[in-house]
């Protein structure tokens, strides 16, 4: 199991504890101490540390042990820079605002580089053999930055945090910081901190983050820039991986053979003809408040001014936005609800059901997501929106009463 280190302290701590507690109570002899490994130890040039549980059966009569490092084969960890100096220059290549490969025209100046191209071979190294265009690379398209944002990032110095931003230019002669992946729809969609060229005023490629994590120049990434980057940063470093298997193995007293089988790698990403093209930023006011009539008006009586079995299932909200037409495609269960209470227009788009008296608060069971309740209900999601919000602005209030610079102006 893999996690962040912040599991070993605080409540999580004791979660952890119970975890492994079970874990040895259905048969298996769980390694302690739980320790955190760090990738920059295992020849990653990333200081990424994380916590990592290990077991084996107790019928099985081989020791499990952490692994210290790499094999002896593995380069040493590299710089930055000798990470990812010979790396194609993207920003001599508008197209790269639109295409995603591009051509190697630097030699490999390290042995980790010539690992990460395939020049060099490991020998304890026992994946497939990998069959790839090697003359080019992918995970190359470039970010538009804003002249402001450029100007900024040359003033920035290596080794320095951007100022009023949470990322840091990277030192060519140190190691990267942890790469993070940012979060999805359903955790406030924040974009992954990119940290910036050591050399040139933009982010860094999803390239050559991969090269900063230990992924090897044939392993390909999907090809937007924001799930690259996810991708990358959800995943434990290969090189750790790969001896936290080699001790897997070790443990089942099973020696690694070398496969005669090579992998053919595809030139290009072949993505789903069916997969949406684009996700339309949608009008909320426009398209919300007719659903929820809908809804509404499936509950409510007008001629007796009542309301009946106010729930509602996430099946009614689809059938709700089919017989509408409005353009909300991309909800799911447990987004519905809340891109509505994150909305500045929360009231507007509950119109049809504030104008009658009612709100509608989550539901946390199996079958409904959503109530019909009155208004004025503690746990109306505009009711609780609000009061976020108040508590948003307090905390920021009480930065500045301290002396800090506040985060808007």
């Amino acid at each position: 199991m893999e996690n962040v280190p912040g599991m070993l302290a605080g409540a999580t701590r004791a979660v952890l504890d119970d975890a492994v507690a079970r874990f040895e109570s259905y048969g298996y002899r769980v390694v302690h101490p739980v320790r955190v490994l760090d990738a920059s130890l295992f020849g990653v040039p990333q200081k990424r540390r994380r916590l990592i549980v290990m077991g084996i059966r107790e019928d099985l009569p081989g020791t499990l042990e952490y692994p210290d490092g790499p094999p002896d084969s593995f380069p040493d960890r590299p710089t930055v820079w000798e990470a990812i100096g010979d790396l194609p220059d993207v920003d001599a290549d508008e197209e790269l605002f639109a295409l995603n490969n591009a051509r190697y025209t630097k030699k490999p100046a390290s042995d980790y580089a010539k690992l990460m191209r395939g020049a060099m071979l490991d020998p304890a190294d026992f994946s497939y053999p990998r069959n790839w265009d090697g003359s080019h690379c992918t995970g190359c398209l470039r970010v538009r930055h804003t002249p402001s944002a450029i100007a900024l990032y040359t003033a920035t110095r290596a080794g320095d945090m951007v100022p009023g931003h949470k990322l840091p230019r990277l030192d060519p002669a140190g190691i990267a910081p942890t790469l993070r992946a940012g979060s999805d729809s359903t955790h406030g969609s924040y974009t992954a901190p990119r940290p910036i060229h050591p050399h040139r005023p933009r982010c860094i490629t999803a390239r050559e983050a991969a090269r900063l994590h230990g992924y090897p120049d044939w392993f390909d990434f999907y090809p937007l820039k924001w799930h690259a980057y996810r991708q990358i940063g959800n995943s434990v470093c290969p090189p750790v991986a790969r001896a936290l298997g080699m001790s897997l193995m070790k443990a089942l007293e099973l020696e690694p053979t070398r496969p005669t089988k090579t992998l053919v790698m595809n030139d290009e990403y072949r993505l789903p003809p069916e997969r949406p093209r684009s996700l339309k930023r949608i009008p909320q006011v426009l398209h919300f408040p007719p659903v929820i009539a809908h809804l509404f008006a499936d509950r409510f009586n007008d001629e007796r001014q009542t309301l009946t079995n106010g729930k509602f299932t996430f099946e009614e909200v689809k059938r709700a936005v089919g017989e509408t037409g409005v353009q909300l495609t991309w909800i799911r269960p447990d987004t519905f609800l809340s891109e509505i209470s994150r909305s500045r227009n929360v009231r507007k788009l509950l119109d049809p059901c504030l104008r009658r008296g009612y709100t509608i608060r989550k539901c946390n069971d199996k079958k409904y997501i959503g109530e019909f309740v009155p208004v004025g209900h503690e746990e109306g999601i505009e009711v609780k929106a609000k009061a976020d919000r108040s508590s948003s602005i307090s905390r920021r209030r009480k930065d500045v009463a301290r002396g800090q610079k506040p985060l808007f102006t």
